[in-house]
């Protein structure tokens, strides 16, 4: 591409063709009548006189300062006019640029590659303070993030590159273990495995729970099930007085029921005890205790466990109270 060259020295005519002999070029801001001054050469050094004088060829080096615009008056030696021009400014680059019929304020303008024109107004802006807006902004080669990016074009690609990906679709399983740190050092970890969200919310544990009475380093364990029934009477079930994480108790026959659970156990390894009594919940009779059976293939299971309650002198016998629980 080549482009034409600017004319060194300007020279200006009068009417007739002929050179501006004395001529004057008068230089305003744009649009006013307040003086700009022009300059003798590309250092803008030495302001020329305003107007600028004209040798007897109609020449003069007349340079312009290259942030500013310009209102010009062409007149003769005797001060007649010979023409007038505003808004001239200083060309500068090595491509042909043409602007658009209408532009919009601070827009960004988009170029033609090939002809290194203005073809459109983009909707991109900047402000004067620097600013950039727009409608949408649409990001086609993702920034790395080592350059302060996400690498990504996405959301979900930023979520993922930045190890985020999981927040969007997190359940109760996906927390992580519970750290606390002490003022001594101390550490203690509420692991995930154990406690779950719905068991450590305030509705469900509060100080009447959690007295703080205890003591001494050796851990404290929950009761996983425990039940108080009336073990007298006819029928397949029994009747529950009171209950946690018991679901009924079967009547298997003469001081012999099966407690089962609501929620299963996570395995058949616990402790059992229990206690039995006469109306008042007292013994009326001397050395009853709740035991497992002793023979057959007593149920001792993750869902269910059987129970006996047991007269050394006498044999198996019902009892108006029963109590039971279980500890794992």
């Amino acid at each position: 591409m080549s482009i034409l060259t600017p004319m060194p020295v300007m020279q200006f005519f009068d009417n007739n063709g002929d050179p501006l002999a004395g001529g004057k070029v008068y230089t305003y801001e744009a649009g006013t009548t307040t003086p700009l001054a022009t300059y003798t050469d590309e250092t803008g050094g030495t302001a020329n006189p305003n107007p600028v004088i004209l040798d007897s060829a109609g020449r003069a080096n007349i340079w312009l300062a290259t942030t500013d615009l310009y209102y010009w008056e062409l007149e003769d030696s005797a001060g007649n006019q010979i023409w007038t021009a505003d808004n001239i400014g200083s060309v500068s680059g090595t491509a042909d640029v043409s602007g658009p019929a209408s532009s919009t304020d601070n827009a960004v303008v988009r170029f033609d590659g090939v002809t290194g024109k203005i073809i459109q107004n983009s909707t991109v802006t900047i402000s004067d303070a620097g600013a950039v807006s727009a409608a949408s902004l649409a990001l086609t080669t993702p920034l790395s993030i080592a350059n302060g990016g996400t690498g990504s074009t996405t959301a979900a690609g930023a979520r993922t590159n930045l190890g985020l990906g999981n927040l969007a679709v997190l359940g109760n399983g996906d927390f992580g273990d519970i750290t606390v740190s002490g003022a001594n050092s101390d550490v203690w970890t509420i692991d995930t495995d154990a406690v779950t969200r719905t068991k450590i919310i305030n509705g469900a544990v509060n100080g009447a729970k959690l007295s703080g009475a205890q003591t001494g380093d050796a851990p404290v364990y929950g009761v996983r099930a425990w039940v108080c029934f009336d073990g007298t009477g006819a029928g397949g079930t029994r009747t529950i007085r009171a209950s946690g994480n018991v679901a009924s108790v079967t009547d298997n026959g003469l001081g012999d029921y099966t407690v089962n659970f609501t929620t299963a156990m996570p395995d058949a390894n616990y402790a059992l005890a229990g206690i039995c009594g006469g109306v008042g919940g007292s013994s009326i009779s001397s050395g009853v205790v709740v035991c497992t059976p002793s023979s057959g293939s007593p149920i001792y299971t993750v869902s269910a466990v059987q129970i006996t309650t047991f007269r050394p002198e006498v044999g198996l016998t019902d009892r108006p109270y029963v109590s039971v629980w279980v500890v794992r």
